[in-house]
């Protein structure tokens, strides 16, 4: 089942870019500024521009962050090596004037480690349950009780952020736990197209022989990745039939259950539908809100639920972006609702580039099936990422009315509904917009 993460068409969902996130800080700078409160701030930043020895101030303060609300004061240090600084120099003085002022300082700085964690170390432990994945959640487990016995192949298909990943990452720790490294091999959907299909092309002579002869376990995630890649296809189906004579389990992932990958082959297909396949739906709106609390904090503490719900509402399309939401407020930011996130130049430009096509021929009167689609997609996405009227949308694409726009955003909406490759298309272009990529 694909996500409606686009319904209603009035909200806005995803974690904005980085101009919008800078836009947001410098708002909140001024409007601290202008408040009774910024007498707390203004004279630490005097203080420790006085106390502090010159060489260090001119460094260290233009690595720092201030916000402040009325109980706190968070200083975010842009990385680990300026922390050591800070804390060795301003730490001291900075907790002092704060809690002079009744405050609670906190001080957050990123962690090394964060960014280079292997997803490989996920467990189920640490696998958040929802309704919707408990019997993905109980099947994993039984196949690591049973390899090769149970469901095999098990594929695992659902939208972005429902757990997939997480689930197949604690299959591998598993068997890794168990039966040691050389026990399981795990792939992403990438790495398999990119690199992997050329070494089993090989066969016996290349060096992926003797590590997929000691492996109980195989996992190839992201298996999208082989739509429209007859190499590719034709590799992963010797290896399926090869990984089930030698009793080996194998486990997949990908947005889309097999048979709606793009151009995939009947064979392959159903080659992938015999074990088992399990679709997850997208997390319950409290077990997102239970998720976001969990990492932010205390900074959610002061939140409402009709403020969190609200944050999910704009921001949560998924649970990547939950995530991303949580450590913003987990930094005192405190994200708007009506800022845009998007122009809608940029959503034509991306709509066109995916399809190569250019940018005005979606604004033009075409009726090809192509420029129809083009047209729908960027009014969708123009009517989630932006602020401007559905007048206004029809204005920037030919002049069209009130009437044929939101006869477009519907159809186009129709579409998410019914054809889960649609879904997944409209949701990477949502995502690449607003990387600014």
């Amino acid at each position: 089942m694909y996500p409606k993460p686009l319904k209603p068409l009035h909200n806005n969902r995803n974690v904005r870019n980085q101009a919008d996130v800078a836009l947001v800080k410098h708002r909140d700078t001024e409007r601290f500024m202008a408040s009774n409160d910024s007498s707390a701030l203004n004279p630490l930043q005097r203080k420790l521009r006085r106390e502090l020895p010159a060489a260090i101030a001119d460094v260290l303060l233009p690595a720092l962050t201030w916000r402040i609300s009325k109980h706190r004061a968070t200083i975010s240090v842009s990385n680990p090596l300026w922390r050591e600084v800070f804390d060795q120099y301003a730490s001291k003085l900075c907790q002092q004037t704060v809690e002079s002022s009744g405050r609670q300082l906190t001080v957050l700085s990123p962690d090394p480690l964060e960014n280079s964690h292997d997803k490989r170390k996920r467990t189920f432990k640490e696998f958040l349950t929802d309704p919707g994945n408990q019997f993905a959640l109980a099947t994993c487990r039984s196949i690591c009780d049973a390899p090769g016995m149970l469901h095999n192949p098990l594929y695992i298909y659902g939208p972005p952020g429902v757990g997939k990943s997480h689930l197949i990452s604690a299959i591998v720790h598993h068997f890794h736990q168990s039966l040691g490294n050389e026990s399981a091999v795990y792939w992403s959907g990438r790495e398999f197209v990119d690199t992997i299909v050329h070494q089993l092309a090989q066969r016996d002579q290349g060096s992926l022989h003797p590590t997929l002869q000691q492996a109980s376990l195989i996992a190839v995630d992201d298996l999208e990745e082989i739509g429209d890649r007859a190499v590719a296809q034709e590799e992963l189906y010797l290896l399926i039939n090869h990984a089930l004579e030698m009793g080996q389990q194998l486990v997949f992932g990908s947005r889309l259950p097999p048979r709606r990958i793009a151009h995939i082959e009947d064979r392959v297909s159903t080659r992938l539908s015999w074990g088992l396949c399990i679709g997850i739906d997208p997390p319950a709106n409290e077990t997102k809100s239970r998720f976001l609390r969990s990492v932010a904090g205390s900074f959610a503490d002061d939140l409402s639920s009709n403020e969190i719900s609200n944050l999910l509402r704009n921001y949560g399309n998924d649970m990547h972006h939950v995530l991303e939401l949580g450590k913003r407020l987990a930094t005192g930011e405190r994200p708007e609702f009506d800022t845009p996130r998007a122009s809608f130049d940029r959503i034509l430009a991306t709509v066109a580039d995916s399809l190569g096509i250019r940018a005005g021929d979606i604004a033009g009167k075409g009726r090809q099936r192509q420029l129809v689609q083009a047209r729908q997609a960027s009014l969708l996405l123009g009517r989630l990422l932006t602020n401007h009227s559905l007048v206004a949308l029809g204005g920037m694409v030919g002049g069209r009315d009130h009437s044929t726009v939101l006869h477009s955003l519907r159809q186009a909406q129709l579409r998410i509904d019914e054809d889960a490759q649609f879904a997944a298309w409209i949701n990477d272009l949502q995502q690449e917009i607003l990387s600014g990529h």
